[in-house]
């Protein structure tokens, strides 16, 4: 009869293995072995069964391994959320927050009811089982109280909750013991193989938490750079719409249609600029600390933005009037003292947007 913890094959009458201990029972293959999933009396299962309960339960450091690579996983999620974030318009700020604790929780939760295990538990061959007399997987309940209640109770008191799985029996944390399961061997990886698990892995976490931080920085800096960008022009084009519209003052209604016909496409341009400007101002604040934000702000004013286009509007409303004017419904004097009007409310605004500038 072969063992199945060891391999060692052994005679029929053979009661115990003399390569590792293990309790034989002659006849059909099958093996008598303490229950991993059961403190009660040994059962007899199938050959498959009996293999992976025979190997016994994880050990923490196989379970620290497999915590590590799921670790890596659910910042590359959370940094792939935070990214999308930033860059969209969402603007709630506390879910960044959640999202540090419901990320883990579902990657956690789901890999483990639809997949019964996650990426790092099938890298070291382990699994999640019901602490019961027959190896099942746990529901969907006891999954969910695990990876939240539980998890929350082992690491809020200073990582007790998860060391207390180093001293009892069946390996069971706080966590386990909540939900009544076991974590236990499904395979055997050789020692040497978990050590070079493990300085890859610890290396991983490192280097992945040293690009994470980076990727933060750079993108913050090139949606800075942007913004500065997107700023010039829009100053740019503030002063050649001014410019070409009221350096001088119209003899005429045909000469002034002719001169702000080329308004409108301009201010489409602004508007956009403006827009794009708002956008990225909106995407700074989200992915930075406020006191970061206040220094940044005092290079492109939200205020500023408003106030442009506000002129804009204006601008808009007195170029319509300009090229649908009809002298059998307007007069001339008019048109010229909307003119006025314009140009004394856009002097205002761009005296707050100066002294804004200036403060």
């Amino acid at each position: 009869m072969r063992c199945y913890r060891c391999g060692c094959d052994n005679s029929e009458t053979v009661r115990t293995c003399p390569g590792c201990g293990l309790s034989l029972l002659s006849g059909s293959g099958a093996v008598a072995v303490p229950q991993p999933f059961s403190a009660h009396s040994e059962q007899l299962i199938s050959p498959v069964a009996a293999l992976e309960q025979a190997l016994g339960y994880a050990t923490m450091g196989e379970r620290f391994l497999a915590f590590l690579c799921d670790a890596s996983i659910e910042a590359v999620l959370i940094s792939a959320f935070l990214t999308y974030y930033a860059a969209s318009s969402l603007d709630f700020e506390p879910l960044k927050l959640i999202a540090l604790w419901v990320i883990p929780w579902a990657y956690m939760t789901l890999s483990e009811f639809f997949f019964h295990r996650t990426i790092g538990k099938r890298l070291l061959r382990i699994q999640l089982r019901n602490d019961s007399l027959e190896p099942q997987y746990p529901s969907f309940f006891r999954i969910l109280l695990r990876e939240s209640v539980g998890k929350f109770l082992c690491g809020f008191v200073l990582g007790i909750g998860f060391m207390a799985g180093g001293w009892n029996d069946k390996k069971k944390t706080w966590a386990d013991q909540m939900a009544n399961t076991v974590v236990v061997r499904t395979g055997i990886i050789s020692g040497r193989l978990k050590a070079v698990l493990a300085l890859i892995l610890i290396c991983a976490n490192l280097g992945l938490s040293f690009a994470l931080t980076r990727a933060d920085l750079r993108y913050r800096l090139n949606v800075i750079t942007q913004l500065q960008t997107t700023d010039l022009k829009v100053g740019k084009l503030h002063s050649q719409i001014f410019l070409n519209l009221f350096t001088s003052g119209p003899r005429s209604a045909t000469e002034y249609q002719h001169k702000v016909a080329a308004l409108p496409s301009l201010l489409d341009q602004y508007d956009r600029l403006l827009s794009e400007e708002q956008g990225l101002l909106s995407t700074i604040r989200k992915s930075t600390e406020s006191k970061d934000f206040y220094v940044i702000e005092q290079m492109v004013n939200q205020k500023v933005i408003a106030w442009r286009q506000q002129i804009s509007a204006l601008l808009r409303k007195h170029v319509e009037k300009v090229l649908t004017f009809d002298s059998q419904k307007q007069t001339w004097e008019d048109l010229l003292l909307d003119r006025r009007r314009v140009l004394d409310d856009i002097d205002s605004l761009n005296k707050q947007i100066n002294e804004a500038r200036r403060s």
